[in-house]
């Protein structure tokens, strides 16, 4: 299968047609509720115990990754990125920035090439350019693809280093608490979406958010560039307006757009009602 044929790939959904039958689909779950079901807080009550279904060694493995992502980056930033930074002749304070922006470029863009691996050239699934097979064989018990559990541990693992890195490591920032909720939100939704089975959505949404992670650091980096030593190297300058546009085109075609528009196809009647009433 050449799925970069675009005969191989579904079409999705407008933007009007996405709000029109997300509509039809949310009502018909909500008014098939059968008599005697229990309310949706109840529901909503039973879908958090059921998130509790985590292994202890699960939770180790996680744990695990966060500490080694934490060292991992420690010896990166002192045998590296420093160096890198006062080789080429930065700004005292931009000696401090540059290794931060460089280490979150380095892992974001690791992990999107691998995510990228996975839904393109693995073979294994087909899912992104035919969303309509994203919940085939879904069950609450199914077994999740070593590949997509792999990613989810890294994924999560991160986020798990993140905060640490946010009061330990980072530089102060003014919209730290921002990022902490931000980063308690992404483990959160991960943890969620594992629980659920939901994972094939998952690494869909991680696939398509990651782009804008390393656009966003490219951009950082390449503002730190342009001015060094009193001199403006307008190459860097150009660069960072260029990505930055880039930034904001990935967020309308990427982020909003494709995320929302194949999600059209993530939820049939019978699963829609199945989280809304839990049967």
């Amino acid at each position: 299968m050449n799925i970069f044929s675009m005969d191989e790939w579904e079409s999705t959904p407008s933007l009007l047609e996405l709000i029109q039958s997300t509509y039809k689909i949310c009502h018909f779950a909500w008014y098939r509720k059968p008599e005697g079901r229990e309310t949706l807080l109840a529901s909503l009550n039973t879908d958090l115990n059921s998130m509790s279904q985590v292994t202890y060694n699960e939770v180790i493995l996680l744990v695990a990754t966060a500490v080694a992502f934490t060292i991992f980056r420690k010896i990166l930033t002192k045998c590296l990125l420093t160096p890198m930074a006062k080789w080429l002749k930065l700004d005292e304070n931009n000696v401090v920035k540059f290794p931060e922006s460089g280490w979150k470029f380095m892992i974001h863009g690791g992990l999107w090439l691998y995510t990228f691996y996975i839904l393109m050239l693995s073979g294994r699934h087909q899912f992104f350019h035919r969303p309509s097979t994203v919940w085939d064989g879904w069950s609450m018990d199914m077994e999740i693809q070593r590949d997509i559990y792999v990613i989810y541990v890294l994924e999560g693992a991160y986020y798990l280093h993140g905060l640490y890195a946010l009061f330990f490591y980072d530089l102060r920032r003014k919209d730290r608490q921002v990022m902490v909720a931000h980063h308690v939100i992404c483990v959160f939704l991960l943890w969620l979406s594992y629980v659920q089975r939901c994972h094939n959505v998952g690494i869909l949404v991680v696939f398509l958010h990651d782009v804008s992670d390393i656009l966003l650091e490219l951009v950082k980096i390449f503002v730190l560039l342009r001015s060094r030593q009193g001199i403006y190297y307008r190459v860097w300058g150009i660069l960072a307006l260029i990505f930055f546009a880039l930034l904001i085109i990935s967020w309308g075609t990427e982020v909003l757009h494709a995320t929302s528009t194949k999600s059209d196809h993530f939820f049939t009647p019978e699963l829609c009602r199945f989280f809304v009433n839990g049967s």
